[in-house]
């Protein structure tokens, strides 16, 4: 008889146009293509249902099951008196986790991402064992926002959010059975903590997808950045690009050129069409759900993040799409990734500027750190032989 798993988002995961439903998406496709006997359900929370034709797609190619919906409700009231609670306040956006009624018994629940843990208080699920995905470190992930609050107050709301959730993080290892974290360095770091029930498990690559760099290779100096709009760490990283590297490779490459994709999650992306203005060597891409056409168009991939924890998907997907990568040393954290070898590390503005004039200039250098990147995420992301030890 197959197992049953069931896996629970904090938002949907399809299309997966940012890290995490990335994540989401790759361990659903690790578990079609493991052909192991386990019998996948999806339950998923956001503020509105998905179309059905996406929950199709998840049934008919990824080999899901069932999808399940639960609607996130705001209240402000609740969130006021959740300022007095134990819990931290996304606890309350994401209560509807705890009565959820499932139709069958399940062997394992799948925590994805730290905000889906109410569902481990869910008294119809308690003969379950539960295992986390650990997107983040979330606690250094919310302290490292501290600083990008606007006012005195807000900062102090935020440590003081904060500092529940390094408590609740701590509740939730312990409950848990197993942890499969992303991060080598969370993984280094929560295994001296926890033992034996930590794992490294990467984010699942698909071997078939990779794209070789002659089939990015082309004779326009475009480079490409994608991520989403609307967290405050790539607001900080395009803004730092913008004013201390765009213009500076602009002045000795002239034909150089600029493309900035990603999701903006509902949120206001003014802040980014001011400072782009007029700008004739920058083109924008807002809520596009394939960004294979920009892949194709450009010759290097920036990620120059300088917050932020757990592993920067968007680094790995450039590389699995044929792009030679310069980042940031927060933009390969938890990768593995080496300098000169997979790719380029810069974290001033002259060191940034001159990688990526390089890799636009030297194109055996550019295809040498594609291959050898891809050699690398074939050797240690595509090992499945530990999905038999988490479900064993």
């Amino acid at each position: 008889m197959s197992k049953k798993l069931l896996v629970v988002c904090p938002f949907s995961c399809y299309p997966p146009t940012h890290g995490g439903k990335l994540d989401i998406y790759n361990s659903l496709l690790q578990l079609r293509d493991a052909h192991l006997d386990i019998c996948v359900d999806l339950l998923y929370c956001d503020y509105i249902q998905q179309e059905r034709f996406l929950d199709d797609y998840l049934q008919e190619e990824v080999g899901v099951n069932e999808v399940y919906f639960l609607k996130i409700q705001k209240n402000k009231l609740l969130s006021l008196l959740y300022l007095f609670h134990y819990k931290p306040n996304y606890c309350m956006l994401y209560r509807c986790l705890v009565k959820f009624k499932p139709k069958q018994r399940y062997d394992y629940i799948l925590i994805h991402g730290f905000h889906a843990d109410s569902i481990l208080e869910n008294p119809n699920l308690d003969k379950s064992r539960f295992l986390y995905r650990m997107h983040n470190y979330e606690y250094i992930y919310s302290m490292q926002k501290v600083p990008f609050e606007k006012n005195f107050l807000m900062k102090l709301l935020r440590v003081y959010d904060t500092l529940k959730i390094k408590s609740r993080e701590k509740w939730l290892l312990n409950e848990v059975k197993k942890v499969l974290c992303i991060s080598s360095e969370e993984y280094n770091y929560f295994s001296k903590l926890y033992g034996e029930k930590i794992y490294f498990l990467p984010t699942y690559i698909d071997t078939n997808k990779f794209i070789n760099y002659e089939r990015q290779n082309n004779s326009k100096n475009v480079v490409l950045f994608i991520g989403n709009l609307f967290t405050s760490y790539n607001k900080e990283a395009l803004l730092w690009y913008l004013k201390n590297v765009h213009n500076h490779i602009g002045n000795f490459i002239p034909d150089y050129r600029l493309i900035i994709a990603g999701s903006t999650g509902g949120a206001d992306v003014r802040w980014l069409e001011a400072v782009v203005g007029n700008d004739k060597k920058i083109t924008t891409h807002f809520d596009v759900v394939d960004m294979a056409p920009f892949y194709k168009q450009a010759k290097v991939f920036v990620n120059p993040m300088l917050n932020g924890a757990g592993v920067k998907l968007k680094t790995l997907d450039a590389i699995v799409n044929g792009m030679p990568v310069v980042s940031t040393t927060t933009g390969i954290s938890g990768t593995g990734l080496s300098h000169q070898v997979h790719c380029l590390i810069a974290n001033s503005a002259d060191e940034f500027s001159n990688a990526i004039a390089l890799l636009l200039q030297n194109a055996n250098m550019a295809k040498l750190l594609v291959q050898n990147g891809q050699n690398y995420l074939k050797d240690k992301f595509c090992n499945q032989v530990i999905l038999n030890m988490i479900y064993d």
